[in-house]
This record gives structure tokens, C-alpha cells and sequence, in this order.
């Protein structure tokens, strides 16, 4: 599990999974327009975007060779 800025988000395999906690200040709509934006261009990512009581989970998977982009999208969706 690693951290970043008080938030821990999880390395399995080649998945990423993020939360964010329902007490804070989520832009989900501007979450999913990265995701869309992304599918556009780059179809090898599966994302799973969950919404709920106990805040946000974003869920990126990829190839391991993708792991550096998927690094930098988790922080562009923070």
C-alpha cells in the first residue's frame, strides 16, 4: 500500500484502486471526464469508478508497463 498526501491507494498487480473519503470534497463529475478522456485514447485501461455512502473509489487497470501513467492519473483524479 502506498501513500500520498494522507490518502493510501493500493498496487494489485496492475491495478490501482483510490479512495477518497465520503467526508471530503469530491469532484466526481470531473473524475468520470478524465476517465472518459482516457478510454478515448487509451482502450488497454479498465476503469471502475464507485460511488457510495462511503465515499469514492477509482479503480485503473492496466498493463505493467502502464503502471507509471496510471500512477499519474490517480493523481490528476485527486
Amino acid at each position: 500500500m502506498e501513500s500520498d498526501g494522507g490518502r493510501c491507494h493500493r498496487t494489485l498487480s496492475n491495478r490501482r484502486r483510490h479512495p477518497a473519503p465520503a467526508s471530503g470534497d469530491v469532484d466526481v463529475a470531473g473524475i468520470a471526464t478524465l476517465v472518459a478522456a482516457e478510454q478515448d485514447c487509451c482502450r488497454f485501461f479498465t476503469f471502475t469508478l464507485i460511488v457510495g455512502v462511503d465515499g469514492v473509489v477509482l479503480d485503473i487497470v492496466g498493463p505493467d508497463d502502464a503502471q507509471p501513467v496510471i500512477g499519474a492519473l490517480i493523481g490528476a483524479a485527486s
